[in-house]
């Protein structure tokens, strides 16, 4: 099964639109252990979700389709960051 998949940087307080513009996330908090974060597309409600480094939590873009969205490394030596791959699932 060949999923289409992208990673993406993201700084504390920053938000980056992913998948082609069909949702987007903001980091809104970041530890040694894990992220919170903030997903949303236009005309849906808002989803929170705290997550460790190498857990995933899905996210329903609607018509855009299902997404997988893991944590794969925080960064907190330098800048507070944290970098995602986003794959549609669905």
């Amino acid at each position: 099964m060949n999923l289409k998949s992208e990673k993406v940087r993201i700084e504390k307080g920053s938000t980056a639109i992913v998948a082609g513009g069909a949702f987007m996330i903001t980091l809104t908090g970041i530890s040694i252990n894990g992220a919170k974060i903030t997903l949303g597309a236009v005309g849906s409600p808002n989803q929170y979700a705290e997550i460790n480094l190498g857990e995933f939590i899905q996210y329903d873009a609607g018509e855009a389709g299902t997404y997988e969205i893991r944590l794969l490394t925080i960064n907190l030596a330098y800048e507070e960051a944290g970098e995602f791959l986003i794959t549609k699932i669905r």
